[in-house]
């Protein structure tokens, strides 16, 4: 196996793991502001898209954005993905959000797509395990959860700072990895 299971166990303490975790008040979280400098190690939860879509990036999302470095992971573009498959074509509204999203999937650049290894799939399973059963998640929440967790290991593996809306999912998952980094912003 290319991993460490048992690393991965002592990151990680699953055995250790019996109370649910508390979401932080949003004063101790790292949002995003006007005077955030830009980043050259940023990576997009799949909000900053859909939000971007939907023109629901603020202005301070937007020129921080633009300023930065940024970082695709596949797992995020995976959902958008599957968002084109599952949008009905029955609707009015889904030729203009497919557009968007193939849009997207076209012009991300290839050298900026990072993608889990075999180590972040399995803290990404474990963390996604301990939060269903320490938070009591429903069956249907876990795949959700999963790729979030695989964002953010991914992204804490490579050096990158997660930027999402995101704040239930990716706050309980940067309390089980420490060493993530995540930064927050509110959409419009």
């Amino acid at each position: 196996m290319a991993f460490d299971a048992d690393r991965s166990l002592r990151r990680l303490k699953p055995a250790k793991r019996t109370a649910p975790l508390n979401s932080r008040p949003p004063s101790a979280l790292p949002f995003l502001t006007a005077a955030t400098p830009s980043a050259r190690n940023l990576l997009f939860d799949t909000t900053v898209y859909i939000h971007a879509g939907q023109g629901r990036l603020g202005s301070d999302a937007r020129a921080f954005v633009a300023a930065s470095q940024a970082h695709h992971c596949s797992v995020c573009l995976g959902e958008l993905a599957l968002s084109l498959g599952y949008l009905d074509p029955r609707h009015s509204g889904t030729p203009a959000a497919a557009s968007f999203l193939a849009g997207v999937l076209r012009h991300v650049p290839t050298h900026r797509i990072v993608e889990p290894d075999d180590t972040v799939f399995i803290e990404a399973n474990i963390a996604t395990g301990i939060l269903a059963r320490t938070q009591g998640l429903a069956p249907s929440d876990r795949r959700r959860l999963l790729n979030d967790a695989l964002t953010l290991a991914t992204a804490g593996k490579k050096g990158l700072v997660v930027l999402t809306a995101n704040i239930a999912d990716f706050d309980l998952l940067s309390q089980l990895q420490p060493g993530a980094q995540v930064l927050y912003y509110t959409p419009d």
